[in-house]
């Protein structure tokens, strides 16, 4: 059954792509975007939806309270009417570079709180209070490793105030996920479809470091690891989707999704030996009970060694899955290691053309030298 997401923070970057992608499988997404006239890409994808009211653009400043009071009447006129809310994805928010902490004003430290923390905190919050007794699923706060404490990113120089709003909101929504959890309230007890406040799923999630146009800036330090939008929507909804209410509170990220996969096929891996020593040394045992005649120790041992045969079989199952899984995230890694190359030869080519031009000037340049000293000599004689 198709699932209804509200989305803060539609119009462009990771919030237009999980837009699209949300309505690609089938869903429905109200959009709120912070102004609706320069929302020009959203409103395109939206006139291209087939499906009526699939796509629902609404207005919403999370930099400005009664903004975020207009939106909530007007989703909750829709829920008297009997809209369900499945899920809501707080996406909005600012990174003004640089933001240091020993140079940062008071109006641009505010700007990062009031965006990246107060505001969506604030709205999920009011969201939360339109459906107490059908509360969402999830409820997903787009974070950052950058507000990460206990990873602290030293090199990340201009990025105080960013870090600090993104850190502040990661406590906040863990304060949230377990407010909601000792909350009384919902209906799980009456109807099997529908849940209780400890039910609801709130998660942190950090996309991976994203080309979009907020990340568009000039860095001293050298960005790992950059992906598309459409990467990191489709490993933000993977997680999303594996993840329940005995994870709220958490924060998660792509890469460590990645390390976490990696971990479990060495795990496979260690696992399958052991059952590949147990099956040779059952083995050995089969063939030393074979020269017995006691046939009820054969049975056990034929029982046995089917039994390792069958473990062996499922942790080779599990190993040929995720090894299909890590070679499809290094095929990716491949390429676009591949496209990073080719950008990377094609500006060394165009700063080689740039020297030959400069070198090329400066001997015309020398040229001229030595004819007006030919013609200062000329002219002495």
């Amino acid at each position: 059954m198709p699932a209804t997401w509200i989305l803060v923070g539609a119009s462009r970057g990771i919030g237009l792509e999980f837009t699209r992608q949300l309505l690609a499988r089938g869903d429905q997404v109200i959009a709120a975007v912070r102004n609706e006239k320069t929302a020009n890409e959203l409103w395109k994808l939206a006139a291209s939806q087939t499906r009526p009211a699939s796509c629902l653009i609404e207005q919403c400043d999370v930099t400005k309270e009664a903004s975020i009071d207009e939106f909530a009447d007007r989703i909750g006129a829709w829920v008297k009417q009997g809209l369900r809310i499945d899920n809501i994805v707080l996406n909005a928010g600012v990174l003004k570079y640089p933001n240091r902490a020993t140079e940062v004003s008071f109006a641009d430290f505010a700007l990062h709180l009031h965006t990246n923390t107060i505001g969506p905190i604030v709205c999920a919050r009011k969201l939360l209070d339109l459906v107490p007794d059908r509360p969402p699923a999830k409820v997903i706060f787009i974070s950052s490793d950058s507000g990460s404490t206990a990873a602290f990113r030293e090199h990340e120089d201009g990025f105080g105030a960013y870090a600090a709003s993104k850190a502040a909101l990661n406590q906040m929504l863990r304060h949230m996920a377990a407010e909601l959890k000792r909350k009384k309230g919902g209906s799980s007890s009456s109807s099997s479809s529908s849940s209780s406040w400890a039910d609801v799923c709130v998660l942190a999630l950090h996309p991976g470091e994203v080309q979009t146009d907020m990340a568009n800036i000039d860095l001293d330090w050298e960005v790992e690891g950059i992906i598309s939008p459409e990467e990191s929507v489709r490993g933000l909804l993977q997680v999303i989707a594996s993840k329940s209410k005995a994870d709220s509170g958490t924060f998660w990220s792509i890469r460590a999704q990645v390390k976490l996969l990696n971990s479990k096929a060495a795990a496979a891996v260690d696992k399958l030996a052991d059952y590949e020593d147990e099956v040779r040394y059952l083995r050995l045992q089969v063939q030393q009970q074979q020269k017995s005649s006691l046939t009820a120790d054969e049975e056990a041992q034929r029982q046995l060694r089917e039994q390792a045969e069958a473990s062996l079989h499922a942790s080779q199952s599990e190993l040929e899955e995720l090894t299909s899984q890590l070679f499809g995230e290094a095929n990716e890694m491949v390429a676009h290691e591949r496209q990073e190359r080719a950008k990377l030869e094609l500006r060394v080519k165009m700063l080689e053309e740039r020297d030959r031009r400069k070198v090329e000037s400066l001997d015309r340049l020398e040229a001229r030298v030595k004819r007006v000293e030919r013609v200062r000599a000329l002219v002495g004689q």
